[in-house]
């Protein structure tokens, strides 16, 4: 039994010593047993967390492990494994190392213990300066982490702390760049603008309040357009995620915001939050009401946003009026772009207003796109079929 249970540990060390020949050598086995090579071969291991629909986890398969010099690293100093997040022991890993975006590259000593640790598609450039951060004890982000706990507030470690934190998805980035930007003197350097622009990850605090009282000089830096969404994609994420307000002082504090941030548009940008707000809470009769309030009082010349709204109206909304309401937005989105997407949704719109005449030319017209854009129509045929019934 001695011999099996040696020979299958063998095995399972050097199933995949072949497998890429000049890139990566991926080892097989459970996690037992990879912890315990890592340890007998004293080094440390990497994990490529992925998933199997993840698409940049596939890019990094087919183009940065295969090559020459991430494999001579990557073999010489790890344990290399793959393992799939959302099978097997892959889903408890997930929960031990909080793995919530893919790929995860994650850097674990032969105990468990987590090192280090990076999110996102990386070159394979990056690739190594990440490994070799990793055999660093001093750039490893754990003990970064531990320096920062530990109080250590030096600039220079605070800053490559903070891209680190970013990188590996800690969460805690917000909270990271208040700190270095207390350290700072002069924030409108080049250098300080970026990092108050990448990481100021809330709709309060100096960060923000930086942001809105300067924000001709970050809209000269970054533009007026990418001002706008950073801007609003902080108020939003902080309305979405604060639980202690209720719906109509969510909607009071976001608009006052807005009247903050953007005076000459604040009446627009609060109408359209209402409408989003109100379909993320599954209200859908004041999803609706809002949604009406806003495309008669501002219209609209994104095709797919009105689509979108549309056929949510078609699935969601049996009211006629308001049905009415979303056949014209519809047919404004094919006329601005037809698409067979937005064709199907007013043939679909006609037949919930029975309109069985206009609902089958619709339809009919929709199927002829779809074809000649060789998308699947399978969908609208069946709507077809409901129609001519």
């Amino acid at each position: 039994m001695r011999k099996y249970i040696l020979l299958t540990f063998f095995l399972a060390y050097m199933s995949s010593v072949f497998a890429q020949a000049d890139g990566m050598s991926f080892t097989n086995g459970n996690w037992g047993e990879i912890l315990a090579i890592a340890q007998k071969e004293n080094k440390i291991i990497f994990l490529d967390a992925y998933t199997s629909w993840c698409g940049p986890c596939k890019l990094m398969a087919r183009e940065v492990f295969p090559r020459k010099e991430v494999g001579d690293f990557y073999n010489a100093n790890f344990i290399n494994v793959q393992i799939d997040m959302e099978k097997g022991e892959g889903l408890e890993l997930a929960r031990k190392y909080n793995v919530a975006a893919y790929p995860t590259l994650l850097y674990i000593a032969a105990s468990g213990t987590l090192l280090h640790r990076a999110v996102g598609f990386l070159q394979a450039e990056q690739l190594i300066e990440m490994g070799e951060n990793a055999l660093n004890p001093e750039k490893r982000f754990s003990a970064m982490d531990e320096r920062f706990r530990n109080g250590d507030r030096d600039p220079r470690f605070l800053k490559d702390y903070l891209y680190a934190s970013y990188q590996a998805m800690h969460g805690n980035h917000g909270e990271v760049a208040d700190v270095y930007m207390e350290t700072q003197d002069k924030w409108d350097t080049p250098e300080n603008l970026e990092i108050i622009f990448l990481f100021a990850d809330k709709a309060h605090g100096k960060l923000f309040d930086y942001l809105l009282e300067n924000k001709a000089l970050f809209e000269k830096t970054f533009n007026k357009e990418v001002m706008l969404r950073k801007i609003q994609g902080l108020i939003l994420t902080d309305a979405f995620k604060d639980k202690t307000k209720t719906e109509d002082e969510s909607i009071e504090e976001v608009a006052r915001l807005y009247r903050k941030a953007f005076p000459d548009v604040a009446p627009k940008l609060t109408a359209n939050f209402k409408m989003n707000y109100y379909q993320q809470l599954g209200n859908l009769k004041k999803f609706a009401d809002t949604a009406v309030e806003f495309y008669d009082a501002y219209s609209s010349d994104d095709y797919l946003e009105l689509n979108n709204v549309a056929w949510t109206f078609y699935e969601a909304i049996d009211d006629k009026e308001m049905l009415k309401k979303a056949l014209g937005w519809a047919r404004k989105s094919v006329k601005l772009k037809g698409q067979y997407f937005n064709m199907d949704t007013v043939a679909a719109l006609y037949h919930k207003l029975g309109k069985k005449g206009k609902a089958k030319k619709a339809a009919l017209r929709a199927i002829a796109r779809g074809k000649e854009d060789q998308e699947d129509v399978s969908g609208t045929e069946l709507l077809l079929k409901e129609i001519m019934r």
